[in-house]
């Protein structure tokens, strides 16, 4: 399934401009879409002149030809695919997907889809409906047709790369608006073919662009209903999200985040932490390596993964839940002692940061509030702000805007704080946390683990 990723993320030209006007330069105002310079004929003209391209497809053909070009598709006339992405840049313009919406194109288009043996034209035509659908009342409108909502989920079990990029770019669109999700997400409960397709994508696909829009796809399902994250949370899920983070690891971080967020998600449900408990072996050493990474370097930088690695600890956390793993996950060789000391330099730098936040952006709420500008950010204040990450992770990511703290610092903190409080208990009871918590904290000096540990714990 792969391809090249910059033959996606480049394929669409810009907008035209002679056809939309005269000679003179003046616009043909009859005849613009809206507020635009589009031309309404050549919109009318660029789509029948696909129906027909589409219509003639098998012309002249054998039926060894016809089987041939179903099973490996065909090109496009260059013209026809030139205007076709005119149009599909266009469609980036509101006014013009309303007019599309008006004259009823989505109807056109998913008879294209479903005529058509050229991958391009099926992957131009959902890259139309996606731009479409960023329009709420169009994806409202959308959503209310069972034809396109079978169709669109059905092209999930699809080869051609591209065409998954668009086709899960619109899924996610639709997911996104309030107003239509809920009927998509009662289609995918009902679907299971579009969870094990899914999970083939993550296995087996190379193409980043498709991991990523896949990933992030699965995550919104998940964020959107507990049911379906139950029934979801899986191992060949876990190994499918496990396969893309190893190919997205060099490739691109904003993945591996969505990745780490994914897997949170599954170890919030019953069968989803049995899973991850079983397959430790699996998930421990990704969750230990995206630590090391960012703890390896000359300085820690965590500005913009905090909530990554919050994600990662809570993990982490949900695993060592399981006592009668505990030895297996955390303390089974050199590798996971070194993500203990990683988590405690994190704990170190977040505390840091967190103090620091507090420090400058304190005096900034109190002035607001002498202003009467605060919306009560400072009487939100008033309690002890550290109390805010002392509880469960969740009430700290849902705390409010107004605190002194970024919310990403008091989630990351939270999980951190959590982790080193199981991690005290456990030592009660667990010989081998209670060995692991005994080595130096670092090379050439004095301080233990479970020194640094309790020192830490006192100060937040």
């Amino acid at each position: 399934m792969s391809r090249d990723s910059n033959e996606v993320s480049d394929r669409n030209p810009s907008p035209p401009s002679e056809e939309f006007a005269n000679g003179n330069g003046e616009l043909l105002r009859g005849d613009s879409i809206g507020d635009t310079v589009f031309s309404k004929h050549w919109v009318f003209t660029s789509l029948m002149t696909l129906l027909k391209a589409v219509e003639n497809e098998d012309e002249g053909k054998t039926d060894g030809e016809k089987e041939a070009a179903n099973l490996s598709g065909i090109e496009i006339d260059s013209d026809l695919e030139n205007d076709l992405c005119k149009l599909w840049d266009m469609t980036a313009n509101e006014d013009v997907s309303l007019f599309l919406q008006e004259w009823k194109s989505p109807d056109m288009l998913l008879s294209v889809i479903a005529k058509t043996n050229a991958p391009r034209v099926t992957e131009i035509c959902m890259g139309i409906l996606g731009n479409m659908v960023c329009t709420g009342s169009i994806s409202k409108s959308l959503s209310e047709n069972d034809n396109l909502v079978t169709l669109t989920l059905s092209m999930l079990s699809g080869r051609d790369p591209p065409t998954l990029v668009e086709t899960c770019r619109f899924l996610n669109t639709a997911l996104s608006h309030p107003g239509s999700a809920n009927r998509w997400l009662t289609f995918i409960k009902e679907d299971e073919e579009v969870f094990q397709n899914l999970a083939f994508i993550l296995q087996s696909s190379t193409n980043i662009d498709l991991l990523h829009n896949t990933v992030d796809l699965i995550d919104l399902i998940l964020d959107s209903s507990d049911e379906i994250t139950e029934k979801w949370s899986s191992p060949s899920l876990i190994d499918g999200l496990v396969e893309a983070f190893k190919q997205a690891r060099s490739e691109r971080k904003s993945t591996l985040s969505v990745i780490l967020h994914t897997i949170q998600l599954i170890s919030v449900t019953s069968l989803g932490i049995d899973c991850l408990v079983k397959m430790n072996e699996t998930i421990m050493p990704i969750l230990a390596q995206y630590i090391s990474d960012i703890c390896e370097e000359e300085v820690i930088a965590i500005k913009d993964q905090k909530r990554a690695l919050a994600s990662s600890i809570i993990v982490v956390n949900s695993l060592l839940r399981d006592e009668d793993k505990v030895s297996k996950i955390l303390f089974i060789d050199s590798t996971s002692k070194k993500l203990l000391k990683n988590l405690l330099k994190l704990f170190q730098v977040a505390q840091r940061d967190y103090k620091r936040e507090l420090s400058q952006n304190s005096g900034a709420i109190l002035d607001n509030d002498v202003d009467g500008n605060s919306n009560n950010a400072s009487k939100e204040n008033e309690t002890n702000p550290v109390a805010v990450i002392t509880g469960d992770c969740e009430s700290s990511h849902n705390a409010s805007e107004g605190t002194a703290v970024d919310s990403t610092t008091q989630l990351l903190l939270s999980s951190l704080t959590s982790f080193a409080r199981l991690l005290l208990d456990l030592s009660v009871q667990n010989e081998d946390v209670q060995e692991a918590l005994q080595d130096k904290f670092e090379e050439g000096k004095d301080i233990t683990c479970l020194e640094l540990l309790r020192e830490l714990l006192d100060s937040t």
